[in-house]
């Protein structure tokens, strides 16, 4: 697989050996053979990715919205209003949870 671009500020990967890079207020996927293909732009700026089960990509942004990002490229608002939300994961069973700049956990719920 090729570099990633530059600029990326998150970074995921997934079981199909796919990259996801966000980049501003997009969402990049660098295909295992290297091919980087545009896929979902949001307002603002991304600043976490995770990979959820049945391969799902969550993205969180700036202003503390979650979205569920599908391969067709479209997304869905999980949640928002994440006050100081600066981190996402999601468990096996999809909860997503989240971390704030004070360092505490929990499940991203506003």
């Amino acid at each position: 697989m090729a570099a990633p671009p530059d600029g990326a500020r998150a970074l995921e990967a997934d079981a199909r050996g796919n990259l996801y890079l966000a980049r501003g207020a997009g969402i990049f996927q660098v295909t295992p053979d290297g091919e980087e293909i545009s896929l979902v732009n949001f307002e603002r700026q991304v600043i976490s990715l995770a990979s959820g089960p049945r391969g799902r990509l969550y993205a969180l942004d700036e202003a503390g919205t979650v979205y569920r990002v599908h391969a067709d490229g479209t997304a869905e608002i999980v949640t928002k209003g994440l006050k100081d939300a600066s981190a996402i994961a999601v468990d096996r069973d999809g909860t997503v949870m989240v971390t704030n700049i004070s360092g505490s956990v929990g499940p991203a719920v506003p």
